[in-house]
This record gives C-alpha cells, structure tokens and sequence, in this order.
C-alpha cells in the first residue's frame, strides 16, 4: 500500500508523528499528574469513590445509644436495684397476674419492701399485692376477676421510694 501524499502550503508548520513518538519512548515516561486536593478533603479511608463514612459511622452509634437507653417494652423496668417483669394470664373467669423480680447485679443483697398495685383500666378493678423482696428472684402474685372487655393490664410497682407503672396485653384464652 501506497503512503498518502499530502500537500503543505508554503509558511505552514510540519508536524511528524513518528518523531514524536521517538521523543516519548526515547526518554523518560512522564508520570500522569495527579489532580491537587481540595481543601477540606481526607485521603484514604474517606476518599471520594467510597463515600464519607464518618456521618454513617456517627448515625450507627447514634441509633445503638437510643435502642440501648429505650425500655425494652412496658412489660418490664428497673426498680430500687430489681428488674421487675409484669405478666397476666387468664385462666377460666379468673385473671392470675403477677410481677416477678429479680435483683441487678451490683445491687445489695438487703431485703427491700415492695408492694404492686394492679388494676384493670376497661373494669376500674384493682389489687394491690404487699411484700417483701428477699434473694436473688421474688415473685409478687395476685388474682384478678376477668371480663372478656379487658384488654390492657397495668400494675404501679413500688420498691422502696422508687415508682415505675407497667402495662401489659391480657390475651384471651
């Protein structure tokens, strides 16, 4: 095949692409240039492919923090050094209701005074349980007239000077 013949006008520069290749290879390759940082700008971790993953990172521990300080469920609390856990359970026309405590490490080992005061807020009933918390687990027992109406059990546990209020579903048989 035949090399082209391409005509220059007087006065106009010629440029050859095979001295400039010869240029290229015959010294050093330069190294492409990397674009400057902008300012404000972390390197590694935090690079612009990646994402910033500091704000996840902050929302991760923000959400742990919430979930760990939130009450599981009204069922259950803390009180005066017990976790107390409020339960129901209908048995024929009888509700048996109870809150059972059991001591928080680090608490001290003194008997403490409890009392819990259960009612019923669809039929205005209410029982209140005395006692004395002793050991490491103690149950507080009561038993309650039941009517299918009753949906919600609530119960005001008292240990010492501490109050918390609990609620629980009453599920039908």
């Amino acid at each position: 095949m035949k090399n082209p013949i391409l005509h220059i006008r007087k006065g106009v520069e010629v440029y050859d692409d095979k001295e400039a290749g010869r240029k290229q290879t015959s010294g050093q390759v330069p190294a492409p240039e990397k674009p400057p940082l902008r300012p404000g700008r972390f390197r590694g971790v935090f690079r612009k492919g990646r994402g910033p993953l500091l704000p996840v990172l902050i929302l991760v521990i923000a959400a742990l923090l919430i979930l760990r300080l939130m009450p599981r469920s009204v069922e259950r609390a803390n009180v005066g050094g017990w976790h107390a856990y409020l339960q129901a359970r209908v048995m024929g026309s009888d509700l048996l209701v109870g809150v059972a405590f059991s001591r928080l490490p680090g608490s001290p080992e003194t008997p403490a005074e409890a009392s819990v005061t259960f009612f019923l807020p669809a039929t205005g009933e209410r029982v209140i349980v005395p006692g004395e918390l002793a050991g490491q687990r103690a149950v507080l027992r009561g038993r309650m007239a039941y009517s299918s109406s009753a949906r919600v059990l609530e119960a005001e546990v008292r240990v010492g000077s501490e109050v918390r209020r609990l609620a629980a579903a009453v599920h039908a048989p």
